[in-house]
């Protein structure tokens, strides 16, 4: 029978009690130092991280899931608009009130996948978020493919937000040069 020497403890053990994986290190202090290490403060706390990344997930699996069984007409509507900008058919465009160029696509009608009104993120959320008449009203007047419902009080919105808008929306030569209005 062959014996090693543990690196770690020194004692002198049969070949049996090493791992062929760890040949170096006896079986009870490769356990031993593997047990301090998984209770050290930072393999706690990576251990905790990958816990709420893996729930948070699941949440985030479990509403996409409901959504989408909730109103599969809107996941079919941006599932066809996804592919379609993907396979170059339908290209994104600026903002139609911003001129920003990273864009949405707004669908006013789900039934007609292809046909949206493209807007940026701060846009896009106010339009759906029904705060602000003003803003509303000025949208109306601009871009009037978008259908936008009775707004719902409370009426707040950013301000920066609505100032920045409403200069675009009074002052369309303010606008990038490529933008239309």
């Amino acid at each position: 029978m062959q014996n090693k020497i543990c690196i770690v403890c020194g004692v002198k053990k049969g070949i049996d009690m090493f791992y062929r994986s760890v040949p170096s290190k006896c079986k009870e202090c490769h356990c031993l130092q593997a047990r301090i290490r998984q209770r050290s403060p930072y393999s706690l706390l990576k251990s905790r991280q990958r816990y709420l990344v893996r729930k948070k997930l699941g949440k985030h699996i479990t509403s996409t899931i409901t959504m989408i069984k909730k109103y599969p007409e809107r996941y079919a509507a941006r599932y066809k608009l996804r592919n379609a900008v993907r396979l170059g058919k339908i290209s994104k465009e600026p903002c139609v009130l911003c001129g920003n160029p990273i864009s949405q696509g707004h669908h006013s009608d789900y039934s007609k996948p292809l046909v949206v009104t493209w807007l940026c993120r701060q846009c896009h959320s106010l339009i759906h978020r029904k705060e602000d008449i003003e803003i509303i009203e000025e949208i109306k007047k601009y871009a009037c493919d978008i259908v936008i419902p009775d707004p719902v009080p409370p009426y707040r919105v950013d301000y920066v937000n609505k100032q920045k808008l409403l200069t675009y929306l009074s002052y369309p030569e303010l606008l990038p040069t490529n933008t239309k209005i």
